[in-house]
Parts: C-alpha cells; sequence; structure tokens
C-alpha cells in the first residue's frame, strides 16, 4: 500500500513550500485514504510523515489546534486523540490529490489488460468493469474485478498438468475430500473462496505475498458486496484494481 501512497504523493506539486498546516492537511488525507475510514490520530499522521522520509512539523499538537480552531473541515472526534474530515474537505482533497492521474492511470492498466486475456467472455467482464470504473460505480468496479481474477485462476488451474495438482490438494483439505475438479463449474463446490485461496497457497500455485493480497482484497469485496456505511472513494478502487492486475492477473496470463 505504501507504494502507491508514494506515487500519489510524488504527484503532488510543491509540497516543501505549503505551510505547515497544508502539508498535515495533505498528510492526514492520505492516512485516512490508506485506513479506508475518515478517523486518524496525530501519532498516524507523524508515523506517515516518517513513512514517506518528510520531516515532520516539530511542534504537531500546535499545528493540529491552529487547524481545528482555523474550522477549515478537520473536527475532533468521538475521541478526544481522534480527528476526521468534514465532507466537503474530504471530496476537495480527493479531487484535487486522487482523480485525475490515478483515474487515468488505471483506467490505461485495465485496458491493457483487454490485449492480454485469451477468453473473450472474459474480455466482456473487464470492458464492464472498466466501465463501472469509469463512470466511479466504484463498489461494481471492486467486485467485477475480483470476480475476473479469480475466473482467470480458475482458467489457470484448468490446464491439464495444473489440474491434476490442484487435485491432489483438494483431497489433502479436510473439507473437500469428496470434491473432483474437472470444469469451472466444479469450483463452486469450493464454497468459501479463503479456502480456495489457502489451497492455491499450500500447492505453490501463488506465493505468500500473493496470498496475502488475495485475503486482503477478498475482505474488500466483501465490504463492497454488502450495504454498509464504508465509503468506497476513488482512492480505495484505484489501489484494489491496481494491485490485482499488477501482482495477480498478469502472473496468470
Amino acid at each position: 500500500m505504501i507504494n502507491t501512497l508514494e506515487s500519489i504523493f510524488d504527484n503532488i506539486a510543491w509540497f516543501e513550500w505549503k505551510t505547515n498546516s497544508e502539508k498535515i492537511l495533505i498528510i492526514s488525507f492520505l492516512v485516512i485514504s490508506e485506513k479506508w475510514e475518515n478517523i486518524f490520530s496525530q501519532k498516524e499522521v507523524l508515523n506517515l510523515f516518517n513513512k514517506l522520509d518528510l520531516e515532520p512539523p516539530w511542534n504537531l499538537s500546535r499545528d493540529f489546534k491552529n487547524i481545528l480552531d482555523s474550522k477549515i473541515g478537520i473536527q475532533k472526534s468521538i475521541l478526544l486523540w481522534e480527528y476526521k474530515f468534514s465532507r466537503e474537505l474530504r471530496k476537495k482533497f480527493d479531487q484535487e490529490i486522487l482523480w485525475d492521474k490515478h483515474i487515468k492511470e488505471t483506467s490505461i492498466v485495465l485496458r491493457d489488460l483487454l490485449l492480454k486475456i485469451k477468453w473473450k467472455e472474459q474480455i466482456d467482464f473487464l470492458e464492464e468493469a472498466i466501465s463501472c470504473f469509469e463512470y466511479k460505480a466504484n463498489r461494481w468496479a471492486i467486485i467485477l474485478t475480483w470476480l475476473l481474477t479469480i475466473d482467470i485462476i480458475y482458467e489457470y488451474i484448468l490446464l491439464d498438468e495444473n489440474l491434476i495438482v490442484f487435485n491432489t490438494s483438494i483431497q489433502n483439505h479436510w473439507k473437500y475430500k469428496k470434491i473432483r475438479i474437472t470444469k469451472k463449474d466444479d469450483f463452486q463446490s469450493i464454497w468459501k473462496e479463503s479456502d480456495f485461496i489457502e489451497i492455491l497457497k499450500v500447492w505453490k500455485f501463488i506465493t505468500n505475498d500473493t496470498r496475502k493480497i488475495l485475503d486482503e482484497k477478498l475482505w474488500i469485496r466483501n465490504t463492497c458486496a454488502h450495504p454498509n456505511s464504508v465509503s468506497i472513494d476513488d482512492y480505495k478502487a484505484i489501489s484494489f484494481i491496481q494491485d490485482l492486475v499488477k501482482n495477480v492477473i498478469i502472473n496468470f496470463q
């Protein structure tokens, strides 16, 4: 995740010339974008300054007090040591920092993928995911990208030599001893996607790093697939899609 934050930060113009308050607001916005929730603390802001190799303001507490006093859109949260962005200020930063460059970049990544995918059904599916993303239907873009990722892995496993290894691995999983995969629909018998990911890792279809990515993205997909109060903004969709395309999908082509 930090690599994505670094690429976003690198495109913020004239950061070193901004006031302490402006720097704190920018870094605070990156904190909430990374966390997927509109709550942050001074400690988290300080940690991100350090992660990005930036010199933090020497009196962070005083600067936070000045920001609160200015009433520009940062408010105290329920807990005294936490803060949150107003809807208006968060939307402003979302447009200024995240939208143009990274929306275009992610659209390019997805459209480049169209040239690499082998099956027409998957191409049609990806085109629909691209449309959702470009029209800011972020929940659907995330769900469709996840389903495409899993479908591409299914196709990879169905190759003869891989299928033999995978069926052997299923026999060693206590939940699925009676299952044998011969066609794509058979994967539905593995009713938990987390179990599917576990089988992939145990039998070396994926590395441990890839498993971590899939576990994280599965949690995000589940969040997007159910009604809840979590805001799925552009940054989250961009991070999700780019991570899966660059670190998972391409490896199974």
